[in-house]
């Protein structure tokens, strides 16, 4: 099992929990930001060949935000700001991606863009949907080399100003959420102990 994420400070708590714990698993960051994963898309595809990935990462939501909430998500599309508020359009126009979603969490809707969005117009009321930055670009490199690719994120904010004062103030949180919820679910997950 591969531990994917942006960043070390992520899945830190992650980490410790699974060594401590005895569990067999290696660790990858693509980097932050839309294109250090698709800079590295060789070294990450192989890394990652063959083998199970679960990405853990953080999300904004696109509604009301209350407290931190760990989510998964079944399709994932590239949507930047622009394309959604009608000011731009792609070229060419990407494919989303299908995610098989983690059991027993709420599953969303992802849209990802090269940005942080600050206006959350332009997404359908009834479709529950979150944005994150690196997504798209990580199951676009690993698309023919993972067996299988799996996401965890703790939605720590919401769309719009005030996105990045709640992020600083909820990411060592949801990193604390996430290690809680791999351990439980670590052999559902495709995880095994250490030898």
């Amino acid at each position: 099992m591969i531990i994917m994420s942006a960043a070390d400070f992520e899945i830190a708590a992650v980490v410790k929990s699974l060594a401590d714990h005895g569990r067999d698993f290696s660790v990858v960051h693509c980097g932050v930001g839309v294109f250090p994963p698709l800079e590295s898309s060789a070294s990450l595809r192989q890394q990652c060949l063959g083998r199970d990935v679960l990405f853990i990462g953080t999300c904004g939501i696109f509604g009301k935000f209350i407290s931190p909430q760990l989510v998964t998500v079944d399709t994932v599309c590239w949507e930047p700001s622009g394309d959604r508020l009608g000011a731009s359009y792609p070229v060419p126009k990407l494919d989303p991606f299908s995610v098989s979603p983690l059991p027993g969490l709420p599953v969303f809707r992802m849209v990802c863009g090269p940005s942080v969005s600050v206006d959350a117009r332009g997404i359908p009321p009834n479709v529950a949907t979150v944005e994150n930055i690196e997504f798209y670009s990580v199951l676009r490199a690993l698309q023919a080399s993972a067996r299988s690719i799996r996401a965890l994120f703790c939605v720590t904010n919401a769309i719009g100003p005030e996105a990045h004062v709640q992020w600083k103030a909820n990411f060592a949180r949801a990193g604390e959420m996430s290690a809680e919820c791999v351990l439980k679910h670590w052999n559902s997950l495709g995880g095994s102990s250490a030898i």
